[in-house]
């Protein structure tokens, strides 16, 4: 008798919820990949990201998630040591970023990858692009002092 009750009174609440039940909405494939790719990198999955990312960039090149998805991209494979695709994908970036930001960083992997070909002096100028030159204010018995890189125009100040 309980065993009947039961099973009606999952029918009556299922006849009665289902209607109201609202669909899943399923992401569109060009999401999915986005999402994946961003998410496996983040958790260090680098190979289930770089495949992510590389079916992005090539099947959806206008997103407008392109730029993140390329400098993801660069250094998923930079950290599977692969620095020549990394340093196409990343000069690849600097047509497509909008943001300084996004330059600026592409900029910055683009360097690491070039350190990595062991192109020290391409790497040395693009590491200039992005950081400048050194600088540093020390404590030195008591007194703060400056010092710059004298072939940069910068200063050091303490106060």
């Amino acid at each position: 008798m309980t065993r009947r009750l039961l099973s009606i009174s999952a029918l009556a609440s299922i006849l009665l919820a289902g209607p109201f039940a609202v669909p899943a909405l399923a992401l569109n494939e060009a999401d999915r990949l986005w999402l994946v790719g961003e998410r496996a990198f983040a958790d260090g999955l680098h190979p289930i990201a770089r495949r992510a990312l590389e079916r992005f960039v090539v099947e959806y090149p206008n997103d407008t998630r392109i730029a993140p998805a390329m400098l993801i991209l660069g250094r998923t494979r930079l950290v599977l040591g692969e620095p020549e695709k990394a340093l196409e994908v990343l000069r690849r970036l600097r047509a497509v970023a909008q943001l300084p930001a996004q330059q600026l960083e592409g900029r910055f992997w683009e360097a690491e990858a070039l350190y990595r070909l062991k192109q020290y002096a391409a790497a040395r100028s693009a590491y200039d692009d992005v950081m400048g030159h050194a600088q540093v204010i020390g404590l030195d018995g008591g007194v703060l002092t400056g010092g710059s890189d004298p072939r940069a125009d910068g200063a050091a100040l303490g106060w």
